[in-house]
């Protein structure tokens, strides 16, 4: 059929024979196929095109069921749909009739399968693949919760909005008992801390075990409550066994302790690390085939509030308070930050520590907090992202060599442009390049018992 042009609802409405506010009707409830010249605007000129329409008309009428919402058939089509749909049942039968068993396992996996989520009010609602919600969960808490499980991050917020940050990996979805259905882990938010935990579900939402904090370390200032957040949940490998573990991360609400726990697929703790800072952050990166590792970045308040990069070895893990365990000689002069001292700690085990010290540049920002927000390994290369500036635009990028050794100090072109304007106005002495090659000297290792710099790790 050839597709002729048609202008303007009267045009449209005399090839339907229904008036002209039916068919307008027709375009806000069921997508009636008609084009405007300006897109933007409703009082714009219209136009459509037969063929379409004929096309529309076909599928709104297999739909709708024929006259629903005032759409009647023209006579032609009455032989071309019943032939259709002759062929459809004609191929359904025999489809059903050589692909029972396939089809049955197929539509029920499909509706048992947990594949996305979302937050409504106080529930957490799963969802199958065709949008059906397969069950709900209370969460059980007065305080609207949309905002704390947001999936998506603002770049130009800045970085020590730590909360918003971190407003991501709640909830994890995860096949780990291979019957191709996902299982659910959840982490319940609750105004009172006594009440948060993370909870891991099978596909049908029962429930297989429940996991709360239990924070005892004790500092100097004394030992602080167990207000803790979780910022992000994860299933990984850590070990390469084909087996996956749980990771989390919790962070306290207003203090200055973070906890990193590992637990096996039955709930078990297998590790806990204990950091006296606020950590943004982990990730599981790869050195070689034999050699696991798991980073985690951010701020650590016993020496300053200067960034960390934390690396743990997968395949030694020990639990307990990870480094320093006392105030830098060139600090000891800042009696708050003796508060937080452990008292007794059960030394954690992690394969390098690194600090990364304020420069010129944060102090003239006026960050109080370094933070590592991002870090990762490549064959030749592992490469940190810390920044030191309020804004997220402002970071420096240090390069490593697989052992550790520091290759260079680079920057990203947003920093580069404040530096340089810095330089013209006179408030930092060093040109770029001699800044970034003093930023290596900012690079310090813990040893065990104090600040090195460079430490050599042969992996």
């Amino acid at each position: 059929m050839d597709k002729k042009r048609l202008d303007g609802w009267k045009e449209i409405s005399d090839y339907l024979d229904r008036d002209v506010r039916t068919c307008q009707r027709w375009e806000r409830e069921l997508k009636f196929p008609v084009y405007r010249v300006k897109q933007d605007s409703t009082r714009s000129k219209v136009f459509s095109y037969t063929t379409e329409i004929d096309d529309w008309f076909s599928l709104t009428l297999k739909n709708n069921n024929g006259e629903k919402k005032g759409i009647r058939t023209k006579k032609w089509m009455v032989p071309v749909l019943l032939i259709i749909v002759m062929v459809a049942v004609f191929f359904g039968i025999f489809s059903f009739v050589f692909n029972k068993n396939d089809r049955f396992m197929s539509l029920s996996h499909e509706a048992s399968n947990p594949v996305r989520w979302d937050i409504k009010g106080s529930q957490i609602v799963v969802y199958d693949i065709q949008d059906n919600i397969l069950w709900t969960k209370e969460i059980y808490n007065s305080v609207p919760q949309e905002s704390y499980y947001i999936l998506e991050q603002d770049p130009k917020k800045t970085a020590l909005m730590t909360n918003k940050l971190n407003n991501r990996n709640k909830i994890v979805l995860e096949d780990i008992d291979d019957d191709n259905k996902n299982e659910v882990l959840c982490y319940f938010n609750h105004e009172a801390s006594e009440k948060r935990c993370i909870s891991l579900f099978d596909n049908d939402g029962q429930e297989m075990w429940t996991k709360s904090l239990e924070f005892n370390q004790e500092y100097k200032e004394g030992r602080i409550d167990n207000d803790f957040q979780i910022t992000k949940l994860a299933f990984e490998d850590i070990v390469n066994d084909d087996r996956k573990e749980i990771l989390v991360l919790w962070n306290h609400v207003r203090q200055f302790s973070s906890v990193f726990l590992i637990y096996d697929l039955n709930g078990k703790e297998l590790f806990s690390y204990i950091h006296t800072g606020l950590l943004q952050f982990f990730v599981l990166n790869s050195i070689n085939e034999e050699q696991r590792l798991i980073f985690l970045g951010g701020t650590n308040n016993l020496i300053g509030d200067d960034a960390v990069l934390s690396v743990l070895d997968s395949k030694d893990l020990r639990s307990g308070v990870g480094p320093p365990y006392n105030v830098p000689l060139e600090l000891r002069e800042q009696e708050s930050i003796g508060r937080f001292i452990p008292v007794e700690p059960e030394k954690a085990s992690q394969k390098i520590y690194i600090r990364f010290k304020h420069n010129e540049i944060s102090r003239l920002n006026g960050v109080k907090w370094l933070n590592v927000l991002e870090a990762r390994a490549g064959e030749n290369e592992v490469f940190v992202h810390v920044n030191c500036g309020r804004e997220l635009v402002c970071p420096l990028y240090f390069v490593f060599d697989p052992n550790f050794q520091l290759k260079y100090v680079d920057c990203g072109a947003d920093f580069r442009r404040q530096y340089e304007s810095l330089y013209e106005e006179g408030k930092v002495e060093l040109e770029l390049e001699d800044f970034l090659k003093k930023c290596e000297e900012d690079v310090l290792f813990w040893d065990g018992t104090d600040w090195i710099f460079p430490l050599a790790v042969e992996f």
